[in-house]
């Protein structure tokens, strides 16, 4: 009976409909979701610059042997 009064009020614009806890939360969870694979791959993207930045040190090392040793 509630739930018609709920309806008959908001049809004509009276009090204040009742929030959907369950859709909230499950928005919520979406949005932690989508936090945490932005962070991941920003963390991929960080452990690809120092593998690329390693690579490099290595072989101007190893080029700067080279050059040493003949």
């Amino acid at each position: 009976m509630t739930g018609v009064f709920r309806e008959i009020g908001k049809v004509f614009g009276f009090g204040s409909p009742k929030v959907n806890e369950g859709l909230m939360a499950a928005e919520r969870r979406a949005k932690i979701n989508e936090q945490g694979k932005q962070t991941e791959l920003e963390g991929e993207a960080d452990a690809q610059r120092i593998r690329a930045s390693s690579s490099g040190r290595r072989a101007a090392l190893a080029s700067q042997i080279r050059d040493t040793l003949g």
